[in-house]
Order: structure tokens, then sequence, then C-alpha cells
């Protein structure tokens, strides 16, 4: 219980949502199925534990996820962006090269970040 816990309150579903939207109307699709899922793995979990949120016993890891949120959502934002910049692109663009090592940094900085590595 307690992985699943700080895996649910390491999820950005807003983040989710805005990558999601990178592949279109399905990927939007499934997006809001994923988040249904989401409430109520949530739901199920504090039912389970009878606490009123998720890390609601004062866990460090609460802490650490509200610290590195600052650092990690900027990074994730650019990846996105570069992202659609990248599927944007012809491609023979010599740009695309640039953007790609661009989204491979990212991924590695918000895998370190979040230490995770999926």
């Amino acid at each position: 219980l307690d992985n699943a816990e700080a895996m649910l309150s390491r999820l950005d579903l807003r983040l989710g949502r805005r990558f999601a939207a990178l592949a279109g109307d399905e990927g939007t699709r499934i997006f809001a199925e994923i988040e249904a899922e989401h409430a109520r793995a949530v739901a199920g979990l504090l039912r389970i534990t009878g606490r009123p949120h998720l890390l609601g016993d004062g866990r460090s890891i609460a802490r650490s996820i509200a610290l590195r949120s600052p650092s990690i959502d900027p990074l994730s934002e650019l990846q996105a962006r570069s992202l659609e910049r990248l599927r944007e692109l012809p491609e023979d663009d010599p740009e695309r090269l640039r953007l790609l090592r661009l989204v491979q940094l990212t991924v590695s900085a918000v895998a370190a970040g979040l230490q995770n590595t999926g």
C-alpha cells in the first residue's frame, strides 16, 4: 500500500493531460480513462487507509514531492513543447536533431529529479 500511495502521489495529471493532447483526440480520450482509473485507485486507497488524502500521515515523501515540483515542472513543460515542435517539423529539417537531443535530455533530467526511471 505504501508503494501504491507513493506512486499515486507522484502523478501529475495536469502534465499527463498535456502530453496526451499531443496524441490528438485519441490521446485525450485514453487519458480521460486514465484519470478515471486514478480517481478510483485513490478513492480505494483512502478507503483502505482511512486517511482523508494521500500521504496524510505526514511522511517525508510528501515534502520531497513538494520540493522537487518547482524544478521538475518546467523541465516537463519544456519536454512537452519540444515534442510538439518536433512533431511539426519535416523529417529533413536540421532543427530536428537539436530538438530530439533536448527531449532526450529532459527525459533524463526528469527521471533523475523524480528518482525514478518510469
